[in-house]
């Protein structure tokens, strides 16, 4: 009787260590699907078109038309800071923006871009239209959307005295198949709506790269 016993108790032991094993294996097993998950996490996306630039491995989700973005290349030149923007002062009507290479996140269609902030600093009502240009070293001239009319894009409209604003603008490129290592951007010259005339000059940006 006291060998049953005995015995009884030395199974009932192995079993029970046998069983915590396997609790610990899943409890790890666990743990270490829980690490996969956050290692797979997607990039993290921002609405911010500075944030976009500065952040650099996110993606920019674009409100209005639900089309997202990331980034191939920013091109600069001597007169860019660190991240890429450009801040030249037209008259009082100040741009701050970068120029970036970019790539649709669902068809990967690419495309160029101007990202970044418009600030009115004049005492004249300025109306900045979208008219933006770029010359690339593949050949191609493009303009993304302007005009009173284009939607989506909050660095186009008609800014009050010390107003800013934040936006950008994408166009794709019509030679996918190229992608441009260097840019020249034109800015044109906003409007004064005060006086019904131009405001300040055209801005040529050259050797992006």
């Amino acid at each position: 009787m006291k060998k049953l016993i005995i015995g009884s108790l030395a199974c009932s032991l192995i079993l029970s260590g046998c069983g915590s094993k396997d609790s610990n294996k899943a409890g790890n097993d666990d743990v270490e699907t829980e690490e996969k998950a956050i290692g797979q996490a997607g990039p993290t996306v921002v609405t911010d078109p500075i944030e976009f630039i500065t952040m650099k491995d996110v993606v920019l989700n674009d409100t209005e038309s639900g089309a997202s973005y990331k980034i191939v290349k920013v091109f600069k030149n001597n007169s860019s800071d660190k991240d890429g923007f450009n801040n030249i002062d037209n008259n009082g009507f100040v741009n701050n923006l970068a120029f970036a290479l970019v790539q649709n996140t669902e068809d990967n269609t690419l495309g160029l871009g101007y990202f970044g902030e418009m600030r009115n600093n004049t005492e004249k009502h300025i109306e900045f239209l979208g008219g933006i240009e770029f010359t690339t070293n593949t050949g191609e001239q493009l303009r993304p959307e302007g005009g009173v009319f284009t939607q989506g894009n909050k660095l186009i409209k008609d800014y009050n005295p010390n107003v800013k604003s934040k936006g950008f603008g994408i166009v794709p490129l019509e030679y996918q198949d190229e992608k441009p290592s260097s840019i020249d951007v034109i800015i044109e010259q906003p409007h004064n709506n005060d006086d019904t005339d131009t405001w300040g000059e055209d801005i040529t940006i050259k050797d992006l790269k």
